[in-house]
């Protein structure tokens, strides 16, 4: 397994990069992730609350579920990953959770939808797993929400 200590400031860009196929890990402060190479299939893209505070996404959010199967089977998960929330703020676990509904289609985020995933399953002081989708244009998401 590949280790690499990457800055916060450059771990997006770090977790998209990986390159071989492999899985490998990093870490930060007291946290280490591993990242695991797999395909996220979008299991469902729900409307925000009726109490969503529109100051945080207001242009029609929406949450999107997906459930990931790494490439290797033997790979560690940590047990079946399901119903994970795809975020924004990816490098802490992710604390935006809503994304504009016209960013999701423009990206093919639908129900249904296959998508290359890297899991970053944490150990230590971490957040929960979370995913990011190297296709992805997160910048897009986050102007789509200002």
């Amino acid at each position: 397994m590949r280790r690499t200590t990457i800055a916060a400031i450059i771990l997006v860009a770090g977790c998209q990069t990986q390159q071989g196929g492999g899985s490998g890990d990093f870490s930060v402060d007291a946290c280490r992730f591993e990242e695991v190479p797999g395909v996220a299939t979008i299991v469902a893209v729900q409307d925000a609350p009726a109490d969503f505070p529109p100051a945080y996404c207001p242009n029609d959010p929406v949450q999107v579920l997906f459930d990931f199967v790494a490439d290797d089977p033997e790979a560690d998960t940590q047990g079946e990953q399901v119903g994970l929330i795809l975020t924004l703020d990816q490098q802490w676990g992710g604390s935006r959770e809503y994304v504009p509904r016209a960013w999701v289609e423009d990206e093919g985020l639908t129900e249904g939808t296959e998508h290359r995933c890297v899991l970053h399953l944490g150990e230590g002081f971490c957040p929960n797993p979370f995913g990011t989708f190297p296709d992805v244009d997160y910048e897009a998401a986050e102007e789509g929400c200002q």
